[in-house]
């Protein structure tokens, strides 16, 4: 065990009914404790804090007033222990367990909403089911691994109503990271593997682990006072994901939304905030870039329709296996968009696998460039998005230098990548 769960132990014996003094033994662990205990930070009061600590597992101890004068602890008060657990589960006379602190997983006291809709989140890669009538706000931005996640976070899907809510949020596993690697770090607790996080819990089709299990909610919460929070982790298809609920709520509930989830970690988006800006010196277009991705401008014109290197513009993602590509040139006079397109189809075809090449360009999907539309030529573990501007054929291209998806920039992400696209043709070089 860890101090912090340590603490939460001690503190929840501490609020149980029994003699209003505390024996000098508990005293003590109870003073050692606070020492050894991380304190929150008063500048804000997130639910999960940096380097992913839980915010509610030392909020049971957080209840006993402890008044700190001349080094000697005083015991201010204790509260009921109706205001501990939440909503108590009908077969079992206390909501807290003596031994972690936790609400008990008993049957479910409260009525479980039908879940009837459906929100599927386009940027971490899940769909769950929840009720009419409650409000879904979409994540806009990345999880950047090691930082934390506060309520309102806009990495975070949430979904509410007045009194409960539900917010996810993923990201990517690091370069060489381990499912209990993450786990662990995510959960905090001083372990080393997945099932140090807690008990296992059902998401979904996966096993994941349960971090918090009603414990009272810390600042923030959906019903001030009132709230208890339950978060579960799960590791997947190279992606880390949270599930946290706070409200008036109990096991039951949590585990309804969660067996309606369906994880999709191919469909991502892990593109980071794009910081930076590339632009061309050659070939009359700018694009966003991560503050740490790195930029190899073309050292040689594109003409004919091998779009190769040196004639392109790379960018690396940095942290991914995915490089992305650029390299404009002027329509040869006389020749339609669409008639450009065929010799660029054959050149294709003669570099890849049978299968791969994306099939007629007649059939090629429009996909948005900047605010063009383009076609997209899908490829095997790669793909091109090409568009006419200004007389100029533009090709962006997405490729990978191994097949293992998860260490790629997701083609979703290269998708959205392409919004950040401005064409200035007639800034391009040559021909």
């Amino acid at each position: 065990m860890t101090t912090e769960r340590d603490f939460d132990r001690i503190a929840s014996a501490f609020m149980a009914d029994g003699p209003d003094e505390l024996s000098d033994r508990v005293l003590d662990a109870v003073v050692d404790q606070i020492h050894l205990t991380r304190q929150r930070r008063a500048s804000r009061v997130p639910w999960r804090f940096p380097t992913m600590t839980s915010p509610a597992r030392v909020a049971a101890a957080a209840l006993v007033g402890v008044l700190a004068v001349g080094g000697v602890f005083f015991i201010l008060g204790r509260p009921s222990q109706s205001g501990v657990g939440g909503p108590s589960p009908a077969a079992s006379p206390s909501a807290v367990s003596s031994a972690t602190g936790q609400a008990s997983p008993s049957a479910s006291a409260i009525v479980v909403p039908a879940l009837t809709q459906t929100f599927t989140s386009a940027r971490n890669g899940f769909a769950v089911s929840y009720p009419a009538g409650w409000t879904v706000t979409a994540a806009t931005q990345p999880w950047a691994p090691g930082s934390s996640t506060n309520w309102g976070d806009p990495a975070l899907d949430a979904i509410q109503t007045s009194d409960l809510r539900l917010v996810v949020a993923s990201q990517r596993l690091a370069e060489g990271q381990t499912y209990d690697a993450w786990l662990a770090a995510y959960c905090n607790n001083g372990g080393t593997a997945a099932g140090s996080c807690g008990p296992k819990i059902q998401i979904g089709d996966q096993t994941g682990y349960l971090d918090l299990d009603g414990v009272p909610a810390a600042g923030g919460a959906i019903v001030p006072g009132k709230s208890v929070i339950f978060d579960a982790a799960v590791v997947f298809g190279g992606r880390g994901y949270e599930f946290t609920m706070d409200g008036i709520a109990d096991r039951a509930t949590f585990q309804a939304f969660l067996d309606s989830v369906t994880l999709e970690p191919s469909a991502a988006i892990d593109l980071p905030r794009l910081t930076k800006t590339f632009t061309s010196p050659t070939y009359g277009y700018s694009v966003g870039m991560g503050d740490d991705w790195t930029a190899k401008p073309a050292t040689r014109k594109w003409v004919g329709v091998d779009n190769s290197p040196p004639t392109i513009d790379e960018i690396a993602a940095t942290g991914t296996d995915t490089t992305i590509s650029a390299a404009s040139q002027a329509l040869p006079k006389g020749t339609t968009f669409d008639q450009w397109l065929i010799p660029f189809h054959q050149n294709t075809l003669a570099g890849v696998p049978a299968g791969c090449d994306g099939g007629d360009p007649s059939s090629w999907p429009a996909i948005p460039i900047g605010d063009q539309m383009g076609r997209l030529e899908m490829l095997c573990n790669a793909a091109e998005a090409i568009v006419e501007v200004g007389g100029r054929v533009y090709v962006f291209g997405w490729g990978n230098s191994t097949f293992t998806g998860a260490s790629h920039l997701g083609l979703p992400s290269w998708k959205v990548l392409l919004k950040s696209v401005a064409f200035d043709p007639a800034s391009a070089i040559g021909g």
